[in-house]
């Protein structure tokens, strides 16, 4: 009895259990030993510990000290071309929220200095004796030796070109660090200005523009916008052309852009036709197709595809492309049956209307057959760069007389652009050798004799031929007599440049000038495509 009681005591004297553990399963909760309690440590003993933020004391009055943020660099990547400048290595500055005590900004990259005028591949000053402020440097983009216009030059390495006070630099435009190196580039501003003369009082001129660097393609098209061209072509050489104009209609708003030329036998019909399309788009409806036939060699040799006869070959392709662009939106595409092309469109679902449906067609042209043929079924007419002026004006009109007769249609109906190799230097022989490459490169196509021989230089054309096939047309530039170089290519003094195009006026519409092309180091490329701008672009 007293062993019994003696338990009963102990079992009473237990802890009741948390109320928590009350009703878990099944009978009653089991207690647990009681932790024992630890004995507080001294503050000199242990360091303080780091509170959590929201039981941080509240700063004090004194301002605490500002710490710099972290710095972190990025090394400059390789350089594409060995002539092409980049930007060293730069610190980038963590983005951290301000602390309230003020931090002194980071000092401005220091601008590079002007080149001066004895450098050829860097820099060039046209104009010496006239102060240029900061915002008429213009950097001079880097390419392969191609095509020129207004301020910006392509070939003609990177560099300043320092442009004459006759030419005002567009509102429109600032300098500003370039995305692309420490060098300062023309940004265009989204405005454009209003031109201070008419146009329909003016000559329409042309520019071209050729695959660069984003930036420096954009500030490229956009000068020429400002300086009132007509409109920008985009050749192709050998890439298609439309890649460059999708990154000019960015930048501008009002030129009109063009392939100057798209290789009509290069690809697919219905390739052409949807990317003329979404140009079309893009642009808010400012482009027009440019096709040309080019040589069998590129179509047949580079690009695979069969070249046949030029003439039916180009009137199908316009054919095709035409239809595609009135009725991929309605449904009524079913099947095309050609010489060239065969298409079935029974499978085709067009995803959105094309902005125009009338989206103007040119072609390019060299001799009288396929003058004809533009007149007849395209909207506009492209001339050769390689035509004379004398065939501009004389020979070509009577080719299109027959061909608008063909196709009933009047002068009115189609628009027509001529482009001119223009060499304008204030020394007249140097004009005349810095053309005789042009005219070689050209001449040494077999498929062009016919047109050399029609200006009395057919056996100039055949021993250029001959010397091509045994090396470049660089070796025989010097084939190449003086009569020639003067024929072709618009060479002399600035005065005589002017008045030899002058006749032009009363035939064309538009023309598209550019600096004989092939065989120039940089430094004239720049110098020729300045003068250009400064004679004709005022």
């Amino acid at each position: 009895m007293r062993r019994r009681r003696r338990w009963s005591r102990r079992r009473s004297a237990r802890p009741a259990a948390p109320a928590r553990f009350a009703r878990r399963g099944r009978g009653t909760a089991r207690p647990t030993r009681a932790r024992a309690a630890r004995p507080r440590r001294s503050a000199l003993a242990t360091p303080t510990r780091r509170r959590p933020p929201m039981l941080r004391p509240r700063p004090t009055s004194a301002p605490r000290p500002a710490v710099p943020p972290p710095r972190r660099w990025r090394a400059a990547p390789a350089p594409p071309h060995p002539r092409l400048r980049v930007a060293a290595a730069r610190p980038v500055t963590a983005r951290r929220p301000a602390h309230p005590a003020a931090r002194p900004a980071p000092p401005r990259p220091e601008r590079l200095p002007r080149p001066s005028s004895t450098s050829s591949t860097t820099g060039i000053d046209l104009d010496a004796s006239d102060s240029a402020t900061p915002r008429r440097d213009l950097q001079i983009a880097m390419s392969p030796p191609g095509w020129a216009a207004g301020y910006w030059v392509p070939g003609a390495g990177v560099g300043y070109c320092h442009l004459p006070s006759s030419i005002v630099h567009p509102p429109s435009s600032v300098v500003s660090a370039s995305p692309c190196g420490d060098t300062p580039c023309a940004r265009p501003d989204k405005r454009t200005p209003k031109r201070s003369h008419p146009m329909p009082n003016k000559p329409k001129f042309w520019g071209t523009i050729v695959p660069l660097p984003a930036p420096m393609l954009t500030a490229q098209a956009a000068q020429l916008e400002s300086l009132g061209l007509e409109g920008l072509f985009a050749p192709q050489v050998y890439g298609p052309p439309f890649i460059p104009l999708a990154t000019a209609a960015g930048a501008t708003s009002r030129v009109r852009l063009a392939t100057g030329i798209a290789l009509a036998f290069a690809r697919s019909p219905f390739e052409t036709a949807v990317a003329a399309m979404d140009l079309d788009r893009i642009s808010g409806g400012r482009f027009t197709l440019g096709l040309g036939t080019s040589v069998r060699a590129w179509s047949e040799g580079f690009f695979g595809m069969e070249y046949g006869k030029p003439l039916d070959h180009m009137r199908e392709v316009v054919d095709i492309v035409r239809l595609i662009i009135a009725k991929s939106h309605t449904g009524e595409l079913k099947r095309y049956d050609g010489t060239y092309h065969r298409l079935d469109f029974s499978q085709y679902q067009s995803l959105n209307a094309p902005v125009r449906t009338d989206l103007p067609i040119w072609v390019a042209c060299l001799r009288t057959p396929l003058i004809r043929l533009a007149a007849e079924i395209a909207d506009g007419v492209i001339g050769h760069p390689i035509w004379s002026i004398e065939w501009a004006t004389q020979k070509v009109q009577d080719d299109l007389k027959a061909g608008l007769a063909k196709g009933g249609k009047q002068r009115s109906d189609i628009e027509f652009n001529t482009w001119l190799f223009v060499a304008p230097n204030d020394d007249r022989k140097q004009a005349v050798e810095d053309a005789r490459a042009t005219v070689a490169f050209y001449a040494g196509a077999e498929q062009y004799e016919p047109y050399f021989a029609a200006h009395g230089f057919g056996k100039e054309a055949r021993q250029l031929q001959e010397g091509v096939k045994r090396g470049s047309y660089l070796s025989v530039k010097h084939l190449v007599p003086d009569e020639m170089a003067q024929t072709f290519v618009v060479c002399g003094t600035p005065d005589e440049v002017r008045k030899r195009i002058e006749p032009i006026w009363e035939h064309v519409d538009s023309a598209c000038l550019n600096p004989p092309s092939y065989g120039l180091d940089p430094g004239a490329m720049l110098r020729y495509g300045a003068k250009i701008a400064e004679l004709f672009y005022r």
